[in-house]
């Protein structure tokens, strides 16, 4: 499988950054091997450049949002089971460069490896993941360094009649390795999804509570580091402008769908985030420190409203429009680069065939 990608860039303050222009490069090329061992059992090999996206994407999934999606370098084991799908993985992101085929191969200095597996009941199915993670240039605001991660975790989901329910936790530790001597990390995270749909009223209205808690560090002056770390996060945390990065904030998100029709959907949400720590600073959506030093002792990240409208018209045509308004917090007042308030507009008509 064969897939070419061109990514631009106009206008933007600065010039496009790394995940805003890619000229042309090769998004995927990939080869499957199926090794038949039985009717109800079947693995994939596959081995190439690839998109992967595992579960709800809080960990590892393709970065839609934005300009150019992440496909990974690897080799994926896929053995489909009876009621089971166990993927096998070793896999490094592709480093997007912004000229024409000058994306490297397996040259990251990242690198994501273990097992996610996924199981289908009756009501409740589960997901259960071991995953390990190395990163030879880390950076936090505790400092820069050498992170070996080991991630294990897992993931409850269903629905029963018109309730439906996400729970997903995990545990993170290893060591991260700076100039000054080596400390161990640690660090428990996880969310939750709950809503339930009205379906004998007009619009069938679902009325939803989303939570999410991802840990900061405790203590920037020691060598320990209780910061979580997502590794490849779909922008689900936050929807449209995803204005923070994934690290440091616990939020709350009130949430109203409306259904107009089957394929045609309005949800209207609105996020609150603060600092899960006040020792640790401010993420940017890329995972980096905003700055060396987060000034204050406000938790206060801001809020975000937004607007999804989602209208798949045909099996082949699909229209997604996003609007996002982010209220600067406190806290992102206070930082010697504040951040202020925002307007986000994504307009997407896909064709698939």
């Amino acid at each position: 499988f064969t897939q070419l990608g061109s990514t631009w860039e106009n206008g933007r303050t600065g010039g496009p950054r790394g995940l805003d222009e890619d000229q042309l490069f090769l998004h995927q090329f990939f080869a499957d091997i199926i090794i038949p061992t039985g009717n109800k059992v079947k693995h994939r090999l596959r081995v190439g450049r690839q998109e992967v996206s595992l579960g709800s994407g809080r960990l590892i999934t393709i970065r839609e949002g934005p300009n150019t999606r992440l496909s990974f370098d690897g080799i994926r084991i896929i053995s489909t089971l009876p009621n089971w799908e166990i993927s096998s993985l070793y896999l490094k992101p592709v480093n997007n460069q912004s000229g024409v085929f000058d994306n490297a191969i397996f040259k990251s200095g990242r690198s994501v490896y273990g097992v996610y597996a996924s199981k289908k009941g009756n009501i409740i199915n589960f997901d259960v993941f071991a995953l390990g993670y190395y990163n030879n240039d880390a950076i936090f605001h505790q400092g820069a360094g050498e992170e070996n991660r080991f991630i294990t975790g897992t993931r409850l989901f269903g629905k029963k009649n018109d309730f439906d329910f996400e729970l997903e936790v995990g545990y993170q530790f290893g060591t991260f390795a700076q100039s000054q001597g080596t400390g161990t990390i640690s660090a428990f995270g996880g969310g939750v999804n709950v809503g339930q749909t009205f379906s004998e009223i007009i619009l069938k209205p679902r009325l939803g509570l989303k939570l999410d808690y991802l840990p900061g560090d405790r203590d920037r002056n020691d060598l320990d580091l209780q910061t979580v770390n997502v590794l490849f996060p779909n922008q689900g945390y936050f929807r449209g402008a995803g204005a923070l990065g994934t690290a440091n904030f616990t939020s709350i998100q009130p949430q109203l769908t409306l259904n107009f029709r089957k394929q045609l959907h309005l949800v209207i949400n609105y996020a609150y985030f603060w600092r899960s720590s006040i020792d640790d600073g401010i993420y940017s959506p890329s995972g980096f420190p905003t700055n060396p030093i987060t000034v204050g002792d406000s938790r206060d990240l801001g809020g975000q409203l937004d607007f999804e409208f989602n209208w798949q018209i045909n099996r082949n045509i699909g229209l997604l429009v996003v609007y996002s308004k982010f209220f600067a917090g406190q806290a992102l007042e206070e930082n010697p680069h504040p951040s202020e308030n925002d307007d986000f507009l994504n307009v997407r008509i896909g064709y698939k065939f």
